[in-house]
């Protein structure tokens, strides 16, 4: 499979893998200083409201960790338990908000618009807010209010309390101790916003693992996560019946986990795959260039992710097929990132917000 890397250098070393070894002296610095604003914002964070549970979900990594898919699968399992609840994200490079987001909405985030669809029937809103405290405003002026709000990539967002913060460790090591954080250079030198020391902030630790290791006593409690994969038609073509020839097409900022995902469920090879920037911007001359690239590979038909589909669809050529990989989360281990949200908000019903 031929890769075609339209990222900038910057994001191709951004999303390369993360060493945590022997890291320079100017590195250790930068970690030590991103340790200290990060700790400082969240000293700054008011008190959670009162009448409604805040869960703050997030990672110390920059993007690729499974946030979204976790969003979205957390929200459908307390819908199906009857809680009522939205989920508040800041919206990459969309309007300042606040706004109640629609599938449709082209002023709002990729993201924002694919877990508004996700959750379209199942009763929560999704609004975008650039400043995440009159976002959750706006939510608790509406009547009813909200059982839960879910603060999508909230762990370093210092102007909302939360009563319950969640992190998605992108790297871990189980040791005789229990579960280990793990972190490598922070920006500009490597894709963390902040060290593992971090870590220690947060209430849970969720890991994409099948077999959830232990929690050590005095550490965050420690859940876990799985993805699973389908593929579905996005559009028709009008081409050649039979086998088709595929290539895939995406903007995340670690496309690997889709290209692997995609020639799993695909019966032959993809013979291309285009890496565009992360949360692409396609218009119709992008898309052109996309086709073409694959018409002269031999391309037939396209996979892309839900992610990128929301954009790609409006400006997608008639006659070129596609299939969208859909990505869902499964949770493992007991008790699950569901059933903690529930206890959480049980403790608050019973005996008001908790600091």
């Amino acid at each position: 499979m031929e890769i075609l890397d339209w990222r900038s250098r910057l994001e191709r070393r951004l999303a390369a893998p993360a060493s945590v070894a022997n890291p320079s002296p100017v590195v250790r610095l930068a970690g030590r200083f991103a340790d200290r604003v990060a700790a400082r914002r969240a000293a700054r964070r008011p008190a959670p409201p009162a009448g409604v549970c805040v869960v703050a979900l997030g990672n110390l990594r920059v993007g690729g960790t499974g946030k979204t898919p976790a969003t979205i699968a957390l929200a459908r399992d307390l819908a199906a338990r009857g809680i009522r609840g939205a989920v508040l994200t800041r919206g990459y490079g969309a309007a300042a908000g606040p706004l109640v987001v629609r599938p449709e909405d082209v002023g709002a985030g990729d993201e924002a618009r694919l877990v508004a669809g996700r959750l379209a029937d199942h009763g929560w809103l999704v609004v975008q807010a650039r400043r995440r405290a009159a976002g959750l405003a706006e939510l608790l002026g509406r009547r009813p209010r909200p059982d839960v709000v879910v603060l999508d990539d909230g762990f370093q967002t210092a102007g909302v309390g939360r009563h319950l913060d969640v992190l998605i460790l992108d790297s871990w090591a189980a040791t005789a101790s229990g579960v280990e954080a793990r972190a490598g250079a922070v920006l500009p030198w490597g894709p963390y916003r902040e060290t593992a020391r971090g870590a220690d902030r947060a209430h849970v630790w969720l890991l994409e693992t099948a077999v959830v290791p232990p929690a050590a006593a005095g550490r965050p409690v420690v859940t876990g996560f799985t993805r699973s994969f389908a593929l579905a038609v996005a559009a028709g073509a009008d081409g050649p019946s039979g086998p088709q020839v595929y290539g895939l097409v995406c903007g995340l900022a670690r496309p690997e986990g889709f290209e692997a995902a995609a020639r799993r469920l695909l019966d032959g090879e993809p013979r291309v795959a285009l890496r565009c920037p992360d949360h692409c911007r396609y218009d119709r001359s992008l898309v052109g260039r996309i086709v073409g690239a694959g018409r002269r590979r031999g391309v037939t038909a396209w996979v892309t992710t839900q992610k990128d589909w929301v954009k790609l669809a409006p400006v997608w050529p008639a006659g070129v097929g596609a299939q969208v990989v859909q990505l869902d989360v499964d949770w493992q281990g007991a008790p699950t990132l569901p059933d903690l949200v529930g206890e959480r908000l049980m403790v608050l019903g019973a005996g008001g917000p908790e600091a």
